[in-house]
């Protein structure tokens, strides 16, 4: 018996801004492993958020962001265009709610909704990423690379 429920997703509000950039910083492990600390580590953090929302408003205009629940709780994040495909720009959880299931269970129902429309899911990731290996898991495989990204698709069944 699974006792464990399924996450949920809400829209972002204006309200959510401090939580988002929050658990923006704690996926950022390439900004947390920085030699700084205090005002410098939190300008750069700011600055990387900023700049990661302007170019998502300037690139996909259209994209949603959704705050992911778990059992009611703020536990992350996913931004994603829908067009010809489902782009997943960005998704993150509180480290706190990681390893259980929560992600794997909003990229299922992502690609599951992709599939019920005919569309693809698509996404780039570092291969060091650890959630690479997840998105290989799900069913997810790599059309591209440019040596530091790849570019990963999940393709409704044929």
């Amino acid at each position: 018996m699974n006792t464990r429920p399924e996450p949920t997703t809400r829209a972002a509000t204006p309200e959510d801004e401090p939580f988002l950039r929050r658990v923006f910083q704690s996926a950022r492990t390439e900004l947390t492993d920085l030699p700084l600390d205090g005002p410098a580590a939190d300008l750069l953090v700011d600055m990387q958020h900023r700049a990661q929302k302007q170019h998502y408003s300037q690139t996909f205009p259209d994209a949603k962001t959704s705050i992911i629940l778990a059992d009611g709780a703020a536990a992350g994040y996913i931004i994603c265009h829908e067009g010809a495909e489902i782009r997943i720009l960005d998704i993150a959880l509180s480290p706190e709610f990681c390893n259980q299931g929560i992600g794997s269970a909003i990229l299922k129902a992502l690609c599951t909704q992709a599939h019920h429309q005919n569309k693809p899911v698509t996404l780039t990731v570092r291969p060091t990423n650890p959630a690479a290996n997840l998105y290989h898991r799900l069913g997810f495989r790599e059309v591209a690379s440019n040596g530091m990204d790849c570019e990963m698709v999940c393709s409704p069944s044929t």
